[in-house]
């Protein structure tokens, strides 16, 4: 019994008993504080996380709301110019295309122009180039600028601007259409490449 009491008033045991104690005493303090560090880190990298995803989200809906918003006046305004060409066998019914034209083609230009201009946080620089081409080159200079022109001349050949009209309209469209979707990501439905 006296080796037991010797070992235990030993200063290397004191060391070590005191070591152990300090040691479990940190380690009671220090596990929770490293375990409540990792843990709000991950709680950040979560947050991070789900502000992307709700971003991707938002940026997914609105390229789908912009694509529903781009279609309709761009067709419209293309189905009207389509209207002057195929009314214009009859005097009556010409004048009355023409007047709506006039009336509305600006209108859906207007709206195309806002829609595409808003486009341009979400687009890369290559689809928003394809969009004001469409716009600027397309709309305007062809389609308008042609039916203009043809307004103007006492030969204009109506019928021959309706059939390119209609065929030029839909490969174009369709074709910008192609660009934007290949640039959100989207393909095509039913469509293998």
């Amino acid at each position: 019994m006296n080796t037991v009491l010797e070992v235990l008033a030993s200063a290397s045991f004191l060391e070590k008993a005191l070591l152990l104690i300090v040691g479990g005493v940190l380690t009671g303090i220090i596990v929770p504080v490293v375990k409540s560090r990792m843990d709000k880190s991950r709680f950040e990298q979560q947050k991070v996380f789900e502000a992307g995803l709700a971003r991707q989200a938002e940026l997914i809906r609105a390229r789908g709301q912009f694509l529903q918003d781009l279609v309709d006046p761009v067709w419209q305004f293309q189905l009207l110019a389509l209207q002057v060409s195929y009314d214009s066998s009859a005097k009556e019914t010409f004048q009355k295309a023409l007047a709506n034209y006039d009336e509305q083609s600006w209108q859906h230009l207007k709206k195309i122009r806002a829609i595409v201009g808003g486009a341009r946080w979400f687009t890369s620089d290559s689809a928003y180039s394809a969009l004001t081409e469409f716009v600027d080159g397309w709309l305007l200079q062809e389609i308008d600028g042609k039916l203009m022109t043809m307004r103007r001349s006492r030969t204009a050949d109506w019928g021959h601007f309706n059939q390119w009209l209609y065929s030029e309209s839909r490969k174009k469209t369709d074709a910008l259409l192609v660009v934007l979707a290949k640039d959100f990501g989207l393909a095509p439905a039913n469509r293998t490449e």
